[in-house]
């Protein structure tokens, strides 16, 4: 999979939708580091429903921050660090 295509064309949040598992995959982290993740403000899933169940969909522009992320922790940065690096980043991938 070419990142940079993919985010290029389904960064808008047009294009192909990625469930949480599928999320987990490609970025290699648990579904327990996903939801902190979404807690902590790093990404902001949509949520949709269907009657009443509740699903988040997911596009590249969440996998792309996701994997930012990733990168900082291993790279020996705190969260709240990670924070301040990505969050330019989130408005950027916002504009795309």
């Amino acid at each position: 999979m070419n990142t940079n295509e993919n985010f290029e064309n389904n960064g808008n949040g047009n294009g192909k939708t990625y469930t949480s598992g599928e999320v987990t995959e490609i970025v290699g982290i648990s579904s327990r580091q996903l939801y902190y993740w979404e807690l902590k403000g790093f990404i902001k899933p949509e949520e949709i429903s269907l009657g009443s169940r509740r699903f988040k969909k997911y596009y590249m522009k969440d996998i792309f921050l996701l994997r930012k992320v990733k990168e900082y922790l291993e790279l020996g940065f705190t969260l709240e660090a990670i924070f301040r690096k990505v969050e330019p980043m989130q408005i950027e991938v916002e504009n795309i």
